[in-house]
């Protein structure tokens, strides 16, 4: 998979079946940020090497919310501690991304996402971010994927991207911007037209760029 076809721009013509015509960008990354994403993604990630689970202020260990199952990331396989750089992405990223026009389009497009079977698996799980999968659908494309909710136990504004993450050929993409302190709903999809097995392994990465100080987590996924 190469950048460009991972982060491609494409705005769609997208007619809701509410009859609001709208310019959507469905994977919701602007070319510009692409490569960015993935130069700080791949340069400078540091191992992290903390016990599951995130200390607060206090020092006492923040208590999960959920019970993680046998494939739960709980922390990350990779951090890239916050500069400039990273902050001037984020920055990017909320220009961009965190408009209400498209914060709404968004969620008409995640909630006209039309449930097609029964999933749930909890991937990350840990004191800033629990990302799960909750269903299966198709979109107005006619791309098969997996309904998601991000809950953001933070203040500020996190960032969620796919990378690398497949059933053998078939790319899966997401992205979302999860609102502070609050659960936020997306759309992993495949390319328009892949079929999909339901009992198929995906594998791959999930990053997270947090406003908080903009750092970057990459998690490994398995679902």
């Amino acid at each position: 998979m190469t950048k460009s076809t991972y982060f491609r721009y494409s705005l769609k013509r997208y007619k809701s079946p509410k009859g609001d015509l709208m310019k959507f960008n469905k994977l919701g990354l602007v070319a510009a940020s692409a490569s960015a994403v993935l130069a700080l993604a791949g340069c400078n990630l540091i191992p992290n090497l903390a016990d599951p689970g995130t200390t607060t202020g206090g020092g006492q260990q923040q208590q999960q919310q959920t019970a993680p199952d046998a494939n739960t990331a709980t922390k990350p396989s990779d951090t890239r501690a916050g500069d400039s750089d990273s902050q001037q992405l984020y920055q990017t990223l909320m220009d961009k991304h965190n408009t209400s026009e498209q914060v709404t389009n968004v969620q008409k497009y995640v909630g006209d996402v039309k449930k097609t079977g029964d999933k749930t698996e909890v991937l990350i799980d840990t004191d800033k971010i629990t990302v799960t999968v909750t269903g299966i659908g198709v979109d107005f494309e006619n791309s098969n994927g997996y309904l998601v909710e991000v809950v953001n136990k933070t203040d500020t504004n996190i960032f969620i991207q796919t990378t690398d993450t497949a059933v053998g050929k078939d790319e899966l993409s997401l992205f979302v911007n999860a609102a502070p302190n609050a659960t936020t709903k997306g759309f992993a999809f495949f390319e328009p037209g892949v079929k999909m097995d339901a009992s198929a392994t995906v594998r791959g990465t999930i990053l997270a760029l947090y406003g908080s100080d903009y750092s970057m987590d990459s998690f490994n996924v398995m679902f």
